[in-house]
Formats: structure tokens, sequence, C-alpha cells
């Protein structure tokens, strides 16, 4: 109960407090344990607005003692659960927008140099998206590499553009592709389409994760088409030029060309230090020196950072300074994390080859000698575990089908649960060394 009006408070440093009075203020609390908290919404208004815009921080930031996610259940008062408001029978297609983020705005996005220009040509076209004529600038394409502030600034931009009176379709290339996939199977597509193609603005963020995936390529391909025939915006992000997109089939590269595409930098040292203060300010939350220089050594991306700082808002109210042993206790589980999203699959190869003293092209290469199959099996497991590669990722990096990489997988699994000394000391001292 206790974490819930902690949460009622952090939201309030997110949202304007008479939204959160209107909207989550009114849930009454029913039942709770500490992995669950069920709610009773007055009606379905509500629970459509809370899960459009408040479920998905609920997963990130609501979290038991023990630092484990609490879920949320929510229904409605008794009498109205079983009568389906024109918003809910809209969701239950399952073709729901992604969340936007509310502080993600053009005033607060801090660009490196290199990225001012493009930052000012973006805010320029989408302030005056009424005069623009968008035969020369649409599509909107928006590269660079992870962490550079791509999905901020699409959030920014859908903002933006829904308070012009728009509508807008934000989603993540996957959700895309999840939408295909569940039109497909549940006989929707007439009603995938019809979402898709009658917005103002279709927004899809990371595109280039698209690979491989030929169904939800050919559904974009058309989408696209419709709206780009009736002049409407398109906006997408990649982690690279369309011409260097791979496996995308290059009838959709080349639309991507079609209109002006704009390059975003990952933001220095110092632009994070800015980040961390304004963040910081939001969230009410006194930081000593000696803990921003500690925060800025562990979390080295723009959302790392917030998500670090919206966790020690939601334990810390105290207007005296947060000790850094505390901060410690309360981000362990994200640091495990960020630890994990900066090891590559190159760098686990290496410790791996470095344990066994041979080299990176032995275990990458095509010898079935014992003194490679062993090494080359645990440089999967690794992989797998360490950083959840995709089988078939797994498979172009070690030159191997994805059948292959799920069977060594597996063996290494068995041998862990037999025991086996030889897999147990090299699976600890790798991973040590990997930390």
């Amino acid at each position: 109960m206790n974490q819930w009006l902690k949460f009622l408070k952090y939201l309030e440093t997110r949202f304007d407090v008479n939204t959160i009075k209107q909207w989550v203020t009114p849930l009454k609390v029913v039942n709770f344990d500490a992995r669950n908290i069920y709610l009773k919404a007055e009606n379905q208004f509500q629970i459509a607005w809370f899960n459009e815009h408040i479920k998905q921080l609920c997963s990130e930031i609501l979290l038991s003692s023990a630092g484990l996610p609490i879920k949320v259940h929510i229904i409605c008062d008794k009498g109205l659960e079983n009568k389906p408001t024109v918003a809910h029978k809209i969701n239950e297609n399952n073709f729901s927008p992604d969340f936007c983020d509310p502080l993600f705005t053009f005033d607060n996005f801090l660009a490196a140099n290199k990225t001012l220009l493009s930052c000012q040509i973006l805010k320029d076209l989408i302030l005056n998206e009424k005069n623009q004529n968008k035969d020369d600038n649409n599509p909107i394409f928006i590269y660079g590499p992870p962490s550079s502030g791509k999905t901020h600034l699409l959030t920014a931009i859908a903002l933006t553009l829904k308070a012009q009176g728009n509508k807008v379709c934000f989603v993540h290339a996957l959700t895309f592709s999840k939408h295909v996939i569940h039109a497909f199977r549940g006989s929707l597509l007439q009603e995938f389409r019809q979402t898709y193609r009658n917005m103002d603005v279709l927004i899809i963020d990371d595109i280039h994760l698209l690979k491989r995936k030929t169904s939800s390529q050919e559904e974009l391909f058309h989408t696209f088409n419709s709206l780009h025939t009736r002049k409407k915006r398109i906006i997408v992000s990649s982690n690279v030029i369309p011409s260097h997109l791979e496996e995308i089939e290059e009838r959709l590269t080349s639309r991507f060309e079609w209109g002006i595409s704009l390059a975003i930098e990952k933001p220095p040292s110092e632009i994070l230090k800015q980040i961390l203060g304004i963040k910081a300010h939001q969230l009410n939350l006194p930081l000593s020196h000696e803990l921003r220089a500690w925060l800025l050594s562990q979390f080295l991306t723009p959302a790392s950072l917030a998500s670090a700082l919206s966790t020690l808002c939601l334990y810390h109210h105290s207007n005296s300074p947060l000790e850094k042993t505390r901060a410690e206790f309360y981000l362990k589980d994200l640091i495990l994390l960020e630890k994990s999203k900066t090891l590559t699959l190159d760098s686990v190869v290496r410790k791996v080859c470095s344990y066994y003293g041979i080299k990176n092209e032995d275990v990458l290469g095509r010898s079935q000698t014992k003194e490679t199959s062993l090494p080359r099996q645990i440089s999967m497991y690794l992989c797998r575990e360490k950083i959840k590669t995709p089988y078939i990722q797994l498979g172009d990096f070690f030159n191997r089908d994805h059948s292959t990489v799920m069977t060594s997988v597996k063996s290494i699994k068995l041998r862990l649960k037999r025991k086996e000394p030889e897999v147990l000391t090299a699976i600890d001292k790798i991973s040590q060394a990997l930390l």
C-alpha cells in the first residue's frame, strides 16, 4: 500500500497534478499483496486512460521492497464491467499506439553540437506542419546510434502533432510487427489497415528491427504508399541511413530516401551532466556531488540515467541529500541491467577465448576440434543468457544455423544442471570477467 502512495506522489512529478487527481486518484485499492495490487475504477474511460498513460510506468517504477515489479490489476465498478465503451472497443483489436512520455519534449531535449542543426530543422518542420509541402520532405528519416535520443525526439514530435489536432500513431517497429502478426492470426487485416491508414501521422521507431520480417515489411510498404499518396506525414527512425539498412526490401529503403534524412549524434558526457541536473530538479531530488559523479559513472545513456533517477525518487522522500550507499542499494538491479547492455557479442567471445587461450577466429570459424567446440558452445550460451540475443542473430554471428545454436545452448544448460566442474568453473570465471 505504501508503494502505491509513493507511486502516486511520483506521478505528480511526471504529470499535471489536476490530471492525476482526475484520472488516477479516484482509483480505489481493493486488495494488495507483496507482488500485486488490485484497483477498482469508476468507469471504462478511467481504465482506458490508465492503460494508455500509466500502465507502462507501473512496470518500470512500481517495485516491491525486494526490487521486484508489482503487477497492477484494474477492474471496473460492479455493474459497469460488462458495458464496453467506445474506447474499450477500439482497443479490443490490440492495435493501440505506444506510450508517449509527456516529459519528452523539444524544450528539454539537449542536443550535441553536431545535432543542433538537425534538431532545428526537425523542430521547424513539425511546428510549421500545416504550411509544409509534404512532397518535398516526406518521410522524415531520423538516424543515429543507440541512446542518441531518437525516441525522445519522436515522442516530442508525436506530442506536438497531437496538440495540433492530428491523428497520430506512434509505435516501435516491434509493436508494428506484433500488430501485423495479430492481424493475420485474428483475421483482422482490414481492421489493421483501417487503423494505420486513417492516421494523419505515422511515426515508427527503430525501423531497422523489421529486418527479415517480410510480412511486416509488406504491410508497411502498402501503408506507406497509402499515406504518402494522401500527403499524410510519415516519420521513421533507425540506427543507420536508409541505404545501409540490412535485409529491408529495397522498395522500402528507396521510399525512405524520398524525403529528408537527419543525423542525430550520441550525447557527450557534458550533455549527460545537464540531463542529470534537469531531471533531478524536475523530481525535486537532492543529490550530492559525490552521488552525481557516481551516477554518471554507472549510467551512460539519457534513458538509463532517467530510469535511475525515477527509481531513487520513488524511494527517497526527504529534503536531505541521498546517501550513496542507499542509492547503490536501490539501484543494484538497474546497475546489473546497465552492465549487461554494455556487453557485445564480440566482447563475450573475446573473454571466452582469453579464458581458454585460443583465438577469436577459432570460435567463429568452422573448426570442430575439442579445443574449440566447448568454448564455442559456452560463447553461444553466454551471449544468449547475458545479452538475450535472438537465436537467428546468434546463428548469423557464429556462422551457424540458429537450430545449431539452440542445441549448443541446451547442451551447456544440461551440463550446468549436472554440475559438471569444467563447465561450472568456466562459466563462473568468464561471467566474473564480464562484470
